[in-house]
Parts: C-alpha cells; structure tokens; sequence
C-alpha cells in the first residue's frame, strides 16, 4: 500500500513540474513576442 502511494506521489510532482515548465515556456515566448514586436 506505502508503494503505491509513493509512486502517486512521484506522478503528482512530476506532471506539476510540467504544468510549470509549460507555464514558463509561454511566459517565455510572450516576452520574446513583445521584445520583437518592440524592436520593430
């Protein structure tokens, strides 16, 4: 039973350090879309 609550818990983390790489990859983009759009 400990087991598996272990590897929920692995799956919980990584699919949020996910959601966050997602969200920092738009909020990347968006800030280069700006940047260009700026130097325009």
């Amino acid at each position: 039973m400990e087991q598996r609550h272990h590897t929920d818990n692995i799956i919980l983390t990584t699919s949020k350090v996910m959601t966050n790489d997602k969200i920092e990859l738009q909020d990347l983009k968006r800030k280069i879309y700006i940047k260009a759009k700026a130097e325009k």
